[in-house]
C-alpha cells in the first residue's frame, strides 16, 4: 500500500510541476499547496512502509542496497521534496 501511495505522490508531483509552467489554471499558491499535500503523501509512504528496506549483503565490505519497493518510496519523497523546494524558492523570490 505504501508503494502505491508513493507512486501516486510521484505522479502527482510530476503533473503539478508540469502545470506550474501554466499558472493560469490554478494559480501558483494553489499548486504550491497541492505540492505540499503530495510531499506529505510521499512522507507517509516512506514511514508506513512495512517491508524490507535493505537487501542481502552483496559485497564483502558490508555494503547493503535498498530494495526496489523501498527505493520507489524514497525516490518519490526526494522528488516531491525537491519540487517543493523549487516552488518555495520561486514563491519567496517574487
Amino acid at each position: 500500500m505504501a508503494v502505491l501511495l508513493a507512486i501516486l505522490a510521484g505522479i502527482g508531483s510530476f503533473f503539478i510541476y508540469s502545470f506550474w509552467q501554466v499558472p493560469e489554471l490554478l494559480g501558483n499558491l494553489g499548486l504550491f499547496i497541492a505540492q505540499i499535500v503530495m510531499f506529505l503523501f510521499a512522507l507517509v509512504a516512506v514511514f508506513s512502509y512495512k517491508g524490507k528496506r535493505f537487501s542481502k549483503m552483496y559485497f564483502l565490505d558490508n555494503t547493503h542496497v535498498f530494495t526496489i519497493r523501498f527505493l520507489i518510496c524514497l525516490i518519490s519523497l526526494l522528488g516531491s521534496g525537491s519540487i517543493l523546494v523549487v516552488m518555495a524558492l520561486f514563491i519567496l523570490g517574487n
